[in-house]
């Protein structure tokens, strides 16, 4: 989110149609609260879930563009960061800044507690502009024991290294789950421009 025009960035890659794999057109849409009701577990060969629901149908901000960097707009109240940022705003690292080792991903596994886990970032694909430019791998033995490793419903999730932010989980590995892809911050600040 930049707090100064209330624009954001989410999912770090785009809304698809679940059987044709196409991308969905968005004429409007709005974001809405929810909270993790529970975890369907990941495993080789089947990826897992986030199962959630809606709290409710009020607005937390628009959604104006489906792109294959995550889904972007504008947050419709000032008072929305307050209310739900727990965390300092971080700076967001540069390309050059990230660099394989220890990270951790913010995400959340029980209503709408946001919780840190320890990844590491294995591998930086530079080239890649796809919302695959990091593989990750859960090291977190919490986060590894209720969901497997990286499930659907975890875009998204911040990756955070040396205090900046880096990006943000994006996909799992369907024969690995302890494994996926994450985007850079970057890519995704350069929609918001």
């Amino acid at each position: 989110v930049n707090p100064d025009t209330l624009q954001y960035g989410a999912l770090g890659h785009m809304i698809a149609n679940s059987e044709t794999q196409r991308k969905l057109s968005i004429l409007n849409g709005k974001l809405v609260a929810a909270d993790i009701q529970g975890i369907k577990k990941g495993i080789a060969g089947t990826p897992g879930e986030k199962i959630g629901r809606f709290v409710n149908n009020d607005s937390l901000g628009s959604i104006e563009k489906n792109t294959s960097s995550g889904i972007f707009g504008t947050l419709s109240d000032r008072d929305i960061l307050a209310e739900t940022v727990e965390l300092q705003p971080l700076p967001a690292a540069d390309i050059n800044d990230i660099e394989t080792g220890s990270a951790t991903i913010y995400t959340a596994l029980d209503g709408t507690q946001v919780q840190a886990f320890t990844v590491e970032i294995e591998k930086i694909i530079t080239s890649a502009r796809d919302g695959k430019s990091m593989v990750i791998r859960v090291t977190d033995p919490v986060l590894l024991t209720r969901t497997g490793g990286i499930v659907q419903g975890m875009s998204g999730s911040p990756i955070v290294q040396n205090g900046k932010l880096v990006g943000a989980v994006t996909h799992v590995f369907i024969n690995d789950p302890t494994r996926g892809y994450g985007i850079f911050i970057q890519d995704m600040l350069d929609e918001l421009s």
